[in-house]
Parts: C-alpha cells; sequence; structure tokens
C-alpha cells in the first residue's frame, strides 16, 4: 500500500510541476524560517501522521468505516477554525454537524445477528468463547474451547 500511495503522490506532483512553473515564479518564493516550517508541517504532520492514521484505520476498521471517517473532516475544519483563529461559528452550522454525526454512527456501528444466526466472540484473549444462539429467547453462554483454540 505505502509504494501505491507514493507512486500516486510522485506522479500527480510531477503532473502539477508545468502548470506550478506557468502561473507562479520561482523568484516569488522568499526562504524564512516560516517557509520550512510550514513545509515541514505539512510533509511530516499532514502527510505522513495522516497516512499512518489511515493505515491504522483501513487495518483495524476496513474500509467501509475507514472511509465513513472521511465526513468528520468538515466538522473538525469548523472546530478547529473557531479554536485557533476565532471563526465565528453559526447555528446552522451546529445543526449540520448532527447528520454526520449520524451517518458515522450508522456506517460503523456492529451489525446486528439475523435471527436464529449463531454468533461465537473471543473473550478476553483466554481462548474461550461465548456462544449465542440468537433465536433461543434467552442467550446461551457455552465454552467451545476446541473451536476457538488454534
Amino acid at each position: 500500500m505505502w509504494i501505491g500511495n507514493g507512486l500516486q503522490n510522485l506522479a500527480g506532483g510531477l503532473a502539477l510541476i508545468p502548470f506550478a512553473f506557468a502561473m507562479e515564479s520561482v523568484r516569488d518564493v522568499v526562504p524564512s524560517w516560516r517557509l520550512v516550517a510550514g513545509l515541514a508541517y505539512c510533509a511530516l504532520l499532514v502527510s505522513i501522521i495522516g497516512y499512518l492514521l489511515w493505515f491504522h484505520l483501513l487495518d483495524n476498521f476496513g474500509a467501509t468505516a475507514a472511509s465513513a471517517y472521511h465526513f468528520i473532516m468538515p466538522p473538525l475544519g469548523m472546530l478547529f477554525g473557531w479554536l485557533l483563529i476565532g471563526e465565528q461559528v453559526a447555528f446552522a452550522d451546529l445543526i449540520g454537524i448532527a447528520p454526520v454525526a449520524l451517518g458515522i454512527y450508522l456506517v460503523t456501528r456492529p451489525a446486528a445477528p439475523a435471527p436464529g444466526m449463531v454468533v461465537e466472540r473471543m473473550l478476553d484473549g483466554h481462548g474461550s468463547c461465548d456462544r449465542w444462539d440468537m433465536s433461543a429467547a434467552s442467550v446461551v453462554s457455552s465454552k467451545w474451547r476446541d473451536r476457538c483454540d488454534r
């Protein structure tokens, strides 16, 4: 995954170089500590940490749940704009967060098992399993060491 993303970023950067030189002049760039700090911030925090977080989400939650978290970016942008540069937040903006949060919840919540389906899960990493028969009136728990101790 890392190589594919790196190649895509490199190809995108190379494709934009002619447009950058056509629209801007290299003489307009004034080297300073603020320029270096801004580039370091974009390279390290935004790009590298962002990709590490993205791959962590993909590995632990899957592509569907990870991609759902992209929708949290506008509310976070609004929050950080308010916190860092004092932007005004209208009440309508706050109301707009509700459907975003609801959508993320609906996409990332665990699916309910169908009636009659048997569900097993590992408990505390001790090699034991709980077994639930969803068709029964009550939850039935039993140890299934032969199926979980693999």
